[in-house]
């Protein structure tokens, strides 16, 4: 009799346990991986940020970035711990 009252209790922490933490993994879910996700997606892309239309540019954006001359400054001050 004692251990089916046990396993009834355990079985309503469970549930209450689950109940608590959907919220917080749907927050998290919401507000950083979709618009990581999306942000992503659109540095693929040459979209300025206001027009309709936005064509695939693959990693070219990337590229650029890492040929700026303050990118690579900035890179090699982190790298020497000066920063």
């Amino acid at each position: 009799m004692r251990a089916e009252s046990k396993a009834k209790k355990g079985k309503g922490k469970v549930g209450t346990i689950v109940l608590f933490l959907a919220l917080p993994v749907l927050l998290l879910i919401v507000f950083t991986y979709i618009p990581f996700v999306d942000m992503f997606k659109n540095s693929l892309t040459d979209w300025d940020g206001i027009s309709e239309t936005s064509n695939f540019v693959g990693l070219k954006n990337l590229r650029a970035l890492t040929s700026l001359q303050t990118m690579q400054q900035a890179s090699t001050i982190r790298e020497n711990g000066l920063m």
